[in-house]
């Protein structure tokens, strides 16, 4: 878990997977949410607070990548494939994350997937760039 600064963003979650890292924003959801939410008031009475975990996409090159080799996309679960990234069907969620693709000369696909470290972001661009990745038909 990446701490953030202030309240209700409590900072980015970075999911393990396979050894790789999808990347997730964690926030309070009541009595605030997303985006630009209110200043936070103390002194409201609150039954509830629930945290929010949403994918985001990459937002600081990756620290490394790992390795993994497997006979077909299809054979690895929900994946598919996009330029330079990999959208992840996890736990009912779509995640992006940084991955290299190569076929393997024995047969099947060589998949680098990214690990990533806590880094700042801002959660506009990040869900913008997710929206474009999930949208874009490449």
């Amino acid at each position: 878990m990446c701490p953030g600064a202030e309240l209700p963003n409590l900072g980015m979650l970075l999911v393990e997977w396979r050894g790789a890292h999808l990347p997730a924003d964690v926030s309070i959801c009541a009595p605030v949410s997303h985006p630009k939410p209110p200043p936070l008031v103390y002194d409201t009475l609150v039954e509830r607070v629930d945290v929010c975990v949403e994918p985001i996409a990459p937002v600081s090159p990756p620290a490394e990548y790992v390795t993994i080799h497997i006979p077909s996309v299809k054979a690895f679960g929900r994946i598919t494939l996009r330029r330079n990234y990999a959208v992840v069907k996890y736990r009912g969620l779509l995640f992006v994350t940084e991955a290299r693709h190569s076929p393997e000369p024995r047969g099947g696909v060589e998949l680098k997937l990214a690990r990533y470290r806590c880094a700042s972001y801002d959660l506009g661009k990040a869900l913008k760039k997710l929206k474009r990745i999930l949208h874009s038909r490449y």
